[in-house]
C-alpha cells in the first residue's frame, strides 16, 4: 500500500511539473531578437543584434548571427533541460542562458578579457534589431569625414560609409587600423543607431544627426570602453596611405625578428624556412575582427601561390601572455576559419611585446599590420590595418593591389 502510495506521488510530481514548464528543453528555430546589457546602471543602453536558430540534422542545431549582410554560424550549440549553451565560433567567448518560454536569459562571456561578462536577454519572433516608434527626419546615405575622440590626445580620423533605405541603415567606419566591420542599424527621427555582434564585438554607435550633413555621437565598445565622435558630411574623405604610416628604423630593408614558435622554440630571420622565399609576416591577435579578415585574405592568397614560392607566417599577440592560451587560441581560429598557414606567438598585446618581436619596428598603428618580403629578404610593403569586405570597393582595391605585389615578388 505504501508502495502504491509512493509511485502515485511521484507520477503526480511528474505531471505537474510537466505542466508548469511544458517543452523546457526546445530553443525554438526562427528569429530572435537579442540585447545585450552594456550598462547595469542605464538600462536603456544596450547592444541588440538578430540571429536565426536553425536545425540541421535530427537532433542539431545551428545559431546564425546577423549584421547586415554578415551571417556568422555558431554550430557548437547545447541545449541541455531548459540551458542553451552557444559557443561562438573563432573568438574564445559563449552564450550561457536559460529557456523560458518564448525568451532567453541568461550572460555573454567574452574569456580573452579578464572577468568579462554582459547580461543577455532574447526574445523569440522578433524581427527588428531597433524598434521604430517613428519614422526618420533625415537620409545619412554617402560618405562622412569622421573623428572619435575629438579634442583629445587619442583623436583619430575615420570616413564613415552610409546607405539608409526608407528608417533601415547599414554601413561601416574605415580607420587608419582597419574597418568597424558590418554595421546595421535604423534612422529614427533624427536620431542613428548602429550596431553590431559577432563574438568578439558587442558595438553600439549612435548619433544625432544635424541638418543631414552633421553628426555628433557615442560609440560603445561593450561595457569597458566608450568614446564621442562626430562627423561632417563629405563625399571627398579620406585617410592617409596606410603603406605609409608604420616603417622601419633607419628605412632598413632587412626585417630583423625574435618570435617563439608554437612549441616554444625561438625562431629569427636567419631560420633556413624563410630563406629564398616571398614571404608575408602579419602581425594579428586572435581577439581582432580586422586580423581575421585578412586571415581569411591572405588564406586565399597562401592557396593560390603557396606552391610558387609563397608563404604566410601569422604572428599573434594576445591580452595575456600565456603560450599555452594562445596555442588554444590559434588552433580554435586556424580550425574555424580553415588557416593553412603557420602561426608564431609573439606575446601579450602591448607595445613593449611588439618592440621586443620587431626591434625595428616604427610607428605601430595597430592591428593587424603586415610586411611583404621579397625573395631576398627585402622589405617591399608594410601594410597597417585592413579594409574588410564591408567596406566594399576599399576591400577590392586592398585586395587586387596586394594580390599584383605577390605576383611582381614571384617573378623576381
Amino acid at each position: 500500500m505504501i508502495k502504491k502510495i509512493a509511485i502515485c506521488l511521484i507520477i503526480a510530481v511528474a505531471l505537474i511539473s510537466c505542466k508548469h514548464n511544458p517543452k523546457a528543453t526546445e530553443l525554438k528555430c526562427g528569429t530572435w531578437r537579442g540585447v545585450l546589457k552594456i550598462d547595469t546602471t542605464n538600462t536603456a543602453l544596450e547592444v541588440p543584434f538578430n540571429f536565426n536558430v536553425l536545425k540541421t540534422g535530427r537532433d542539431s542545431l545551428v545559431v546564425e548571427f546577423i549584421n547586415a549582410d554578415e551571417h556568422i554560424r555558431a554550430r557548437d550549440v547545447v541545449v541541455r533541460n531548459d540551458s542553451v549553451i552557444i559557443q561562438m565560433p573563432v573568438y574564445n567567448s559563449k552564450f550561457k542562458a536559460r529557456i523560458e518560454g518564448d525568451s532567453l536569459k541568461g550572460f555573454w562571456f567574452d574569456y580573452a578579457r579578464k572577468d568579462y561578462k554582459l547580461p543577455f536577454v532574447a526574445y523569440y519572433n522578433v524581427k527588428d534589431r531597433f524598434i521604430a516608434k517613428e519614422s526618420s527626419s533625415c537620409n545619412v546615405t554617402g560618405r562622412w569625414r569622421t573623428t572619435f575622440s575629438p579634442g583629445t590626445a587619442d583623436s583619430s580620423a575615420a570616413v564613415g560609409e552610409f546607405e539608409q533605405k526608407g528608417n533601415m541603415l547599414i554601413g561601416t567606419f574605415l580607420t587608419e587600423s582597419g574597418d568597424l566591420g558590418y554595421l546595421d542599424g535604423i534612422v529614427i527621427g533624427n536620431k542613428m543607431n548602429l550596431s553590431a555582434f559577432d563574438g568578439a564585438r558587442a558595438w553600439l554607435i549612435s548619433a544625432d544627426v544635424k541638418n543631414d550633413n552633421t553628426m555628433e555621437g557615442m560609440y560603445y565598445i561593450g561595457k569597458h570602453a566608450k568614446q564621442p565622435w562626430k562627423a561632417i558630411k563629405d563625399a571627398n574623405a579620406k585617410l592617409r596611405n596606410t603603406d605609409s604610416i608604420a616603417y622601419l628604423k633607419d628605412h632598413a630593408k632587412i626585417l630583423n625578428f625574435n618570435l617563439t614558435d608554437l612549441d616554444g622554440k625561438a625562431v629569427d630571420q636567419n631560420d633556413a624556412r624563410f630563406k629564398g622565399r616571398t614571404l608575408i609576416i602579419q602581425i594579428m591577435g586572435t581577439w581582432c575582427h580586422n586580423c581575421l579578415d585578412e586571415s581569411r585574405l591572405f588564406s586565399e592568397f597562401y592557396r593560390m601561390y603557396h606552391q610558387k614560392g609563397l608563404d604566410i607566417i601569422a604572428v599573434d599577440f594576445e591580452r595575456k601572455n600565456d603560450l599555452g592560451y594562445a596555442k588554444a587560441s590559434i588552433e580554435k581560429l586556424k580550425k574555424d576559419s580553415y588557416i593553412p598557414y603557420s602561426f608564431y606567438f609573439g606575446g601579450k598585446a602591448d607595445d613593449a611585446s611588439i618592440q621586443k618581436a620587431f626591434p625595428q619596428l616604427e610607428n605601430f598603428n595597430g592591428y593587424p599590420t603586415s610586411f611583404f618580403i621579397d625573395k631576398n629578404g627585402e622589405i617591399q610593403r608594410i601594410h597597417a590595418g585592413f579594409a574588410g569586405k564591408a567596406t566594399q570597393f576599399y576591400y577590392d582595391d586592398l585586395k587586387n593591389s596586394m594580390k599584383a605585389m605577390i605576383e611582381s615578388m614571384l617573378k623576381e
